[in-house]
């Protein structure tokens, strides 16, 4: 592939990711209704929503926040609001032995 189709790619990609971020955006922002402490009438709501995120990716947790921010929940909260962010383990940093130890712990195994 030449220089000149690679640019062409490249710019048709930015086109269509610029259209779709567009319409995302002036698209319907309709509550979430699903968020929120149980209400007097017995509807069950989501409380929390826990995310998982590794320490070396902030960028991505920074991502996810724009948009969870975004997205608004009924009571003039956002999504936001009902995440925690939960620190992954991260395997790059394990050591061989590391995956034996806590399948010892945490046995993969069915109980009736």
């Amino acid at each position: 592939m030449n220089i000149f189709a690679r640019r062409n790619n490249v710019i048709k990609r930015l086109i269509k990711y610029l259209i779709r971020w567009h319409f995302r955006n002036v698209g319907s922002h309709e509550l979430l209704r699903v968020f929120g402490p149980t209400q007097q009438d017995g509807n069950d709501r989501i409380e929390a929503a826990y995310v998982i995120n590794l320490d070396r990716q902030p960028v991505r947790w920074e991502l996810f926040g724009q948009e969870a921010r975004r997205q608004k929940v009924e009571g003039g909260q956002n999504l936001l609001d009902f995440c925690h962010r939960i620190s992954a383990v991260d395997g790059k940093l394990l050591k061989p032995g590391d995956a034996a130890s806590r399948a010892e712990r945490y046995p993969l195994t069915f109980h009736c």
